[in-house]
């Protein structure tokens, strides 16, 4: 009896060159295709992330296996298959969220051959710049309105409403009431509060960081990190990390904070917005101690 050996199929999976963009709360389009073409209707199609189990999207036996998806992607997924007779597939993610930031595996296989691309996914954010009038006089601002420094002298600066005159705060310059939003901040050093606060948070006096007076952040001190909550709920991280990624979904009042290098969410938070505009929120500290303010 003579055996038949099929040959062996073998092909390369093809990605975008470059990076695809999209923004908070948009949707995202991710192509990819088989060279040479071929139909990979019988073939198994496989998105995932840094783990080949955890499923972004999966197609296996001629059907999306929707009850396979990781949690994070549960209903926000589409695989586009118009073009799958010849090999050619496009991974539509519905609202995009910063922790989508990253790299995504296109994974086919055939009976007897696999292969896969890798694609990155980039979240636009917003610029954030800082507004003198806000800031307190102990703190300098770059020439560009992006960088804050802690002094340990005074500016001479007026004591216009919008300043803060005890706590080392500044706020952005620009404002929102609708929307997601999502901006980073880096370079923070060892004491820092960073998130968003109310329009009409107070500038005078000695203030509490709290959702009360209309503040909702994390902040380090002493490598010690902890929400912005009555109480203080201690934050568990296991390193410091070199940049915080801050979004708000407005109508939800949700702020989160993200570690942009591995996208791990750090915290989430309820607020309370009060259809005022919402600003996003800096405090500086040169020193140990307090909340970093002067004496009255």
């Amino acid at each position: 009896m003579k055996t038949i050996q099929l040959p062996s199929v073998t092909f390369k999976v093809i990605g975008p060159d470059h990076p695809i963009t999209a923004s908070v709360g948009e949707d995202a389009l991710l192509p990819c295709h088989l060279s040479p073409s071929m139909s990979a209707q019988e073939m198994e199609v496989r998105w995932f992330r840094s783990k080949f189990s955890e499923p972004v999207h999966l197609y296996q036996n001629g059907k999306d296996q929707a009850d396979q998806q990781i949690p994070d992607y549960q209903g926000r997924t589409e695989l586009l298959k118009e073009g799958i007779v010849n090999g050619s597939v496009v991974l539509r993610i519905r609202n995009i969220s910063p922790s989508d930031y990253g790299q995504f595996n296109c994974f086919f296989r055939s009976r007897n051959f696999y292969e896969d691309a890798v694609l990155e996914l980039k979240v636009a954010e917003v610029k954030v710049t800082l507004d003198p009038e806000t800031a307190h006089p102990r703190l300098k601002l770059s020439d560009d309105k992006t960088t804050v420094t802690w002094e340990s002298k005074h500016q001479a600066l007026p004591d216009n409403p919008e300043r803060f005159d005890q706590v080392f705060c500044v706020l952005g310059s620009e404002g929102f009431s609708s929307g997601r939003i999502y901006w980073e901040v880096e370079g923070m050093g060892r004491i820092w509060a960073i998130g968003v606060a109310r329009e009409s948070v107070r500038r005078k006096g000695p203030i509490s960081f709290t959702p009360e007076e209309g503040i909702w952040g994390i902040e380090q001190s002493r490598n010690c990190y902890s929400l912005l909550t009555t109480p203080e709920c201690p934050l568990p991280m296991s390193e410091s990390p070199v940049k915080v990624r801050i979004y708000v979904h407005y109508e939800k009042e949700e702020v989160a904070f993200f570690n942009p290098d591995n996208a791990d969410r750090i915290a989430t938070l309820t607020a309370s917005f009060r259809g005022e505009k919402i600003f996003p929120f800096f405090w500086v500290c040169g020193s140990v101690g307090g909340r970093g303010g002067d004496n009255p």
